[in-house]
């Protein structure tokens, strides 16, 4: 278990759920994904997080995300004891769903979700309305550039989904 302490102000979790995306062909974490990584890993060596509980399903080339993920933060140092997988989730709901399942099962009181700033919002509905005791949001910066078009096609898919969750809203609740 990390032992460093996290500053009074700021709740420390009993697991940083890092959500997975992109893994590129050779086996190795998307650039993206690589940020998401290194930024829960700085959270739990400040002490903001008991484990990391990584989330993600299939890659493609005979990987998963989480898979990737986990020897990502094991090279970086930190120990198998401090990992948990979630291997199956194909989106963003599923994430929440299986994770929110993990938390129940382990007994886990607070979530803290890592994700892009962008993600965030409809990472956290989903997670909310999964019943996840999601206490705090966190992201790495995202790098400048892109363009106009790609950001507006973030924004667009963000808020649909967002949209759709809320109208999925009450088939989630029931399945609680």
């Amino acid at each position: 278990m990390n032992t460093a302490a996290a500053p009074a102000h700021e709740p420390i979790a009993d697991a940083i759920v890092v959500l997975g995306t992109a893994v590129e062909a050779d086996g190795r974490p998307s650039p993206a994904l690589q940020r998401r990584l290194d930024h829960a890993i700085a959270l739990w060596l400040a002490g903001r997080g008991h484990r990391l509980l990584l989330t993600g399903g299939p890659a493609g080339y005979g990987q998963t995300e989480a898979g990737v993920m986990q020897a990502w933060v094991r090279a970086a140092g930190v120990p198998a004891s401090a990992i948990v997988l979630e291997a199956h989730a194909r989106t963003t709901l599923d994430n929440a769903v299986n994770c929110t399942a993990i938390a129940r099962t382990q007994r886990w009181q607070t979530l803290l979700l890592v994700s892009e700033r962008y993600h965030l919002p409809r990472a956290r509905l989903a997670f909310r309305l999964a019943g996840a005791p999601v206490i705090a949001c966190s992201g790495p910066a995202e790098p400048p550039g892109g363009g106009w078009t790609h950001w507006l096609r973030l924004g667009v898919h963000e808020a649909g989904g967002y949209l759709w969750y809320l109208l999925r809203a009450p088939v989630l609740r029931r399945r609680r």
